[in-house]
């Protein structure tokens, strides 16, 4: 592989900075997350139940169980069908089944039998999983503005060439 970047014309050094700065790029994210998850943890944490301001607080979420639970907080009222959210998501039904479970052992979502099917389950959002998802949400607004910040820096050209040359390097053959 090393070769074919020497062949294309790529210095060795120039592929060691790309995979350092792509790097320093997933540890600034991590990191941002990491503290924005705390942050809010804090700012909510007279409104959040005990288990999940600590899950919180000790950025123990993953963004899996987030998208589940803003999947059955759209639903509102009604509910959804587990088969509907299993249907909507790209995750094994192993990890949705999961993630449902621990979301309603934390009080964010319930589970039920509908009358007419022992075997189904319907999934609603408790008052504290609203909030929950509020503040997924309020997490992915902050991300924007955080990002759309240092990109006001760059020339339009400047990104279309960024985003060129990142979707080359994740292509699959």
């Amino acid at each position: 592989y090393i070769l074919q970047v020497i062949l294309r014309g790529l210095s060795m050094t120039d592929y060691q900075t790309i995979r350092k700065l792509i790097h320093r790029l997933r540890e600034a994210d991590t990191k941002w997350q990491v503290t924005a998850q705390r942050e809010m943890a804090e700012r909510y944490r007279e409104v959040l139940p005990e288990p999940v301001w600590q899950r919180l607080r000790s950025n123990h979420f993953n963004h899996a169980e987030l998208e589940l639970l803003d999947l059955v907080a759209a639903a509102g009222k009604r509910g959804i069908a587990y088969q509907e959210v299993q249907a909507e998501v790209l995750y094994s039904q192993s990890l949705v089944s999961r993630y449902t479970n621990r979301l309603a052992e934390l009080g964010l979502l319930v589970k039920e039998h509908p009358e007419y099917d022992q075997k189904a389950y319907q999934l609603t959002v408790t008052p504290a999983g609203e909030r929950m998802a509020v503040l997924h949400a309020e997490l992915h607004r902050q991300e924007s503005k955080f990002f759309d910040q240092r990109l006001t820096r760059w020339s339009p050209e400047e990104v279309a060439t960024t985003i060129a040359v990142l979707k080359s390097l994740t292509r699959e053959k």
